[in-house]
């Protein structure tokens, strides 16, 4: 695999920072993107950052080690190029010779980036790649009381379950019997 030569590519890939963040940062982003260049409204920059580095953001939803390889040197590629070119040749000669493949918007690793990337985890241990999930809505704390003669329901808590005791229906004139959950 070729090597990044100068210093400009080696200074910018050290003023980065990786998050793997808990949620996506463009929120207008396309569902299918996997990683993201912080960028304001100027564009892609290193100015959205008020200490001046490139912040990069890959998809938490990613859980194959590979993968997340590849979409962080694609990223570290557009910090390395510069923002500017966006997609461009600089960004694609510099994809290329890293071993990437693909169309650029979408690059993947080659069969030279992968065998690399293996190595890399010969050399470092898996990489631990969980993957967040939404907690789940609490459901409500309310329980379920109904009448048995009409199935008038009401909505209780356990504190005044136990304090008061069940409700009582208002046309039946009869306690609602507690649902079991």
């Amino acid at each position: 695999m070729a090597r990044s030569r100068g210093r400009g590519a080696a200074h910018e890939i050290r003023r980065c920072r990786l998050h793997r963040s808990g949620k996506d940062p463009g929120v207008d982003r396309l569902a299918e993107a996997r990683g993201e260049l912080w960028r304001n409204w100027r564009g892609w920059s290193t100015e959205a950052s008020s200490d001046r580095h490139a912040e990069l953001f890959i998809s938490p939803q990613l859980t194959d080690a590979a993968r997340i390889v590849d979409v962080l040197a694609h990223e570290l590629d557009h910090a390395t190029v510069g923002t500017a070119v966006g997609h461009g040749k600089a960004f694609k000669q510099c994809a290329l010779a890293i071993g990437l493949v693909g169309p650029m918007r979408a690059t993947t690793a080659g069969p030279e980036f992968s065998a690399w990337a293996q190595a890399l985890f010969k050399c470092i241990g898996p990489y631990p790649a969980g993957y967040l999930t939404d907690t789940p809505k609490q459901g409500t704390r309310m329980l379920k009381c109904e009448c048995s003669a009409c199935g008038y329901i009401a909505r209780v808590s356990q504190k005044w379950l136990t304090l008061s005791g069940p409700p009582i229906c208002p046309s039946d004139r009869i306690v609602l019997i507690t649902a079991k959950a």
